[in-house]
């Protein structure tokens, strides 16, 4: 419901108003409504920080469910009160961190970085704490992806079995901007695969604001370089980019 809808939108001196409104009408108990109106609230009243990440925990949302409710504009300013770390973790401080290191991958805002480590303990680890039910929480995404982007990531994991496909080795540290610093680790895992989707866009990098390079359609054979969050390095006829991870099998 709030997707794409301004919060500016709501003139001031209107928000209670509107908001209360909002939470006690007959859609007022669904998550997207509890959540994304608290995250509206908060862009003009700081005491709906606190309500915003209540209402997340208390939410069912996960990465992908929450996404198209965060608003960056508004949740990155608050970053510093959200990510507060009083004791362990709450489960709306993990959907929301992970949403945003999923998303942002090395170039996560600091807080969302420094509150991921602490998660996981501070120490090169191969996962979260269990208890934290991160690999749940990222809905698909890799929770090992995250470790590598926050620099906690013990050990590399093994190749993929090819069969008698033999690919050649990848670099994957890439310098996607070519100013001769790589910027961004790719997690390797070589394999074939096949476009699902009817048009795949392919990107110069792993972020759905970057610069589509080409177009893939179903049924197109690509090699998959290597991972970063929710995205795929691929190589179609030696035209390199990134595809969303779940369009390819």
């Amino acid at each position: 419901m709030l997707r794409g809808w301004p919060p500016q939108s709501v003139h001031a001196g209107e928000q209670a108003t509107v908001f209360s409104g909002m939470l006690a009408s007959g859609f007022g108990a669904e998550d997207h409504v509890k959540v994304g109106v608290q995250e509206a609230w908060m862009s003009s009243d700081a005491t709906h920080v606190p309500l915003f990440a209540t209402a997340l925990t208390a939410s069912s949302l996960k990465r992908r469910t929450f996404r198209p409710l965060m608003v960056r504009s508004i949740v990155d300013p608050r970053l510093g009160a959200l990510l507060t770390m009083g004791g362990a973790p709450t489960r709306g401080q993990l959907v929301l961190a992970l949403t945003i290191a999923i998303d942002d991958g090395v170039a996560m805002p600091a807080d969302v970085k420094a509150f991921l480590r602490a998660a996981a303990g501070g120490s090169p680890t191969a996962s979260f704490p269990v208890a934290l039910n991160v690999p749940d929480l990222l809905d698909g995404s890799s929770e090992r992806s995250v470790l590598e982007d926050i620099g906690l990531a013990t050990g590399t994991p093994p190749a993929p079995a090819l069969g008698s496909v033999v690919l050649p080795p990848v670099d994957a540290n890439i310098d996607l901007n070519r100013d001769s610093t790589n910027e961004r680790f790719i997690m390797i895992g070589r394999r074939l695969a096949n476009v699902t989707a009817y048009r795949l866009r392919v990107r110069s990098r792993p972020s759905m604001s970057s610069t589509t390079i080409y177009f893939l359609k179903r049924g197109d054979a690509v090699r998959v370089m290597g991972t970063t969050g929710a995205w795929s390095l691929i190589d179609h006829n030696g035209k390199v980019g990134f595809v969303g991870s779940r369009y390819i099998v």
